[in-house]
């Protein structure tokens, strides 16, 4: 299944005090000054919270934070929902099932 990039509102990124601290200044200046320039980055990959908003998924909080100090409104990211929804469906069918149709022992044989 292919990725797809949407645009969504900066404001709707929710960012860990984690992700703020693993900030290298550096990476944020290099990709300030490639917007700057006019090149498009790579789309950050976040996911969906229940509440609408959103966290970034793995890689993305320096691209995040060159734009927003830029002053971008709207951010291109690749939404992972429906992936992690796939994902942790599974999980919970496999968790939730029966032990002998999930090929773990059963103490009544």
């Amino acid at each position: 299944m292919k990725a797809t990039t949407e645009f969504i509102p900066i404001c709707q990124i929710r960012v860990s005090e984690k992700q703020k601290r693993r900030v290298s200044r550096d990476k944020v200046e290099r990709h300030r000054r490639r917007l700057e320039d006019g090149a498009e980055l790579m789309a950050i990959e976040v996911n969906r919270l229940a509440d609408g908003t959103y966290v970034i998924a793995g890689n993305g909080r320096h691209r995040y934070f060159a734009y927003l100090e830029l002053g971008f409104t709207m951010i291109p990211v690749t939404p992972k929902t429906k992936e992690l929804k796939l994902l942790l469906d599974r999980f919970f069918r496999k968790l939730l099932a029966p032990p002998h149709s999930r090929g773990g022992f059963s103490l009544s044989s």
